[in-house]
């Protein structure tokens, strides 16, 4: 197989939620997954919406070997879901993850 008939696998196994709500503090959310398997992968770019299925906006661009990752934007607001994909990077093309959704808690953590 060479590299131009080949397909990009997504990271796979994505999972996200709200990290240590704290009274009427910002909202942060954990996401991490497994990284993806294709060994000509260069990087992972994390991306939220509001809307299942998109429009999704990249919020972070991070090295291939990453699973992790915060979202501590001062925009994430309380009792607000949120979609997050984990994409596979190599040049133009991408490998998407499964959706994730979170819902994050109202501002006394409830």
């Amino acid at each position: 197989m060479t590299l131009s008939s080949a397909t990009l696998a997504p990271p796979t196994g994505v999972s996200a939620g709200q990290v240590n709500c704290r009274r009427n503090r910002p909202v942060r959310i954990s996401i991490s997954w497994t990284k993806t398997v294709s060994a000509f992968a260069t990087g992972v770019s994390v991306e939220r919406a509001t809307t299942s299925g998109g429009p999704y906006t990249t919020i972070a661009t991070l090295g291939k070997n990453k699973v992790t990752y915060t979202d501590s934007d001062p925009a994430l607001t309380y009792t607000t879901t949120y979609y997050y994909v984990v994409q596979s990077t190599f040049l133009a093309w991408t490998g998407d993850s499964a959706e994730v959704a979170v819902t994050t808690l109202n501002n006394n953590c409830a």
